[in-house]
C-alpha cells in the first residue's frame, strides 16, 4: 500500500517540505472546530483525504472511530458510506488497518514496484471519490526526480485532477502539466477509478464518445501503458474504470449517469 500510495505520500511531503504541515496529522490539526478531536489520540489523519485508525489490541474484532464532519468511505471496499461526527464500531484484524477517504476526494496512486523508478512507464490511477452535486474534488499531484537535490532549485512537475459533480453526472478534468524545469520520464496512461453507485449511460471526451470494452482487458493490463482509450464498469466493485493516454495537453472526460 506504501508504494501504491507513493504519488500521494510525495506530494504531501512536498508540502511539509513548503509549509511545515506533517503527513501523519493529529485530528484537531483538520478540524481545529470540532471539540471531539481534541479528545481523539489514538487515530490521525495522513494527509487531508485519508483517515486511519490503527488497530492497537491484541485479538481485536472491532474498533471504535471518530468521525469527523461529511461523509467517510470504507478505503478496503471503496462501497461504505458513513456519516460523521459520530462514533461509529466498524470490524477489524490485526491485519487490516481501518482507513476510510472523505467523500470528495482523489487520490492518486501507481503500481507496486521493488523501487521508486523501476518502471519508467505506467499507469498513474486516480481513485475518485465524487463529492455530492454541485460540489468537486480536487488533488494537485506534486513529481521531481526523487534523486537529486534539484527540488530546492524549485525543478518539478504539477497536474492538477478536478472532478466535478453535476446533474448529469461527473466532469473529469486532467489539466496540463506545469513542468517547471523537470518532466516526468517514461510513458504514461491515466487509469480513472470512479467510485460510483450505477453504470454510467455513456462517457466522453473532448465531446467524442469512448468506447466501452470488457473489464477484464482492463484488469489484465491495469498498470500497462496501452495508449488505448476506452472504459469499463466493475459492477462487483462498484468502479467504472476509464484509461486515456497522457499526451501532455489537457483531458475532460464527461461521464453520463
Amino acid at each position: 500500500m506504501k508504494y501504491q500510495l507513493f504519488p500521494y505520500i510525495y506530494t504531501y511531503a512536498r508540502e511539509a517540505h513548503d509549509k511545515g504541515l506533517p503527513l501523519m496529522r493529529a485530528m484537531l490539526l483538520e478540524y481545529p472546530n470540532d471539540p471531539e478531536t481534541y479528545l481523539v489520540n489514538d487515530q490521525f489523519f495522513f494527509g487531508k483525504e485519508l483517515l486511519v485508525a490503527p488497530v492497537v489490541k491484541k485479538g481485536a474484532t472491532t474498533r471504535r472511530v471518530y468521525l469527523p464532519e461529511g461523509e467517510w468511505i470504507d478505503y478496503h471496499d471503496g462501497k461504505t458510506i458513513l456519516e460523521g461526527e459520530q462514533q461509529v464500531s466498524v470490524k477489524t484484524t490485526l491485519s487490516r488497518i481501518p482507513i476510510f477517504v472523505k467523500k470528495g476526494s482523489i487520490i492518486p496512486s501507481m503500481p507496486v514496484m521493488q523501487y521508486i523508478h523501476e518502471k519508467r512507464d505506467y499507469s498513474l490511477s486516480l481513485n475518485i471519490y465524487p463529492a455530492n452535486e454541485g460540489q468537486s474534488a480536487f488533488f494537485n499531484l506534486y513529481e521531481d526526480d526523487g534523486e537529486t537535490t534539484d527540488y530546492l532549485k524549485d525543478k518539478y512537475s504539477t497536474t492538477a485532477f478536478t472532478c466535478n459533480t453535476t446533474v448529469a453526472g461527473y466532469d473529469v478534468t486532467i489539466s496540463k502539466p506545469e513542468n517547471k524545469e523537470y518532466l516526468a520520464p517514461g510513458k504514461r496512461d491515466y487509469l480513472i477509478k470512479l467510485f460510483i453507485p450505477k453504470k454510467p449511460k455513456s462517457i466522453k471526451m473532448s465531446g467524442k464518445t469512448i468506447v466501452e470494452k470488457p473489464i477484464l482487458s482492463f484488469k489484465k493490463n491495469r498498470d500497462d501503458v496501452t495508449g488505448d482509450t476506452g472504459w469499463s464498469w466493475d459492477a462487483e466493485s462498484g468502479i467504472c474504470y476509464i484509461r486515456i493516454p497522457a499526451n501532455g495537453q489537457e483531458r475532460r472526460v464527461e461521464i453520463s449517469r
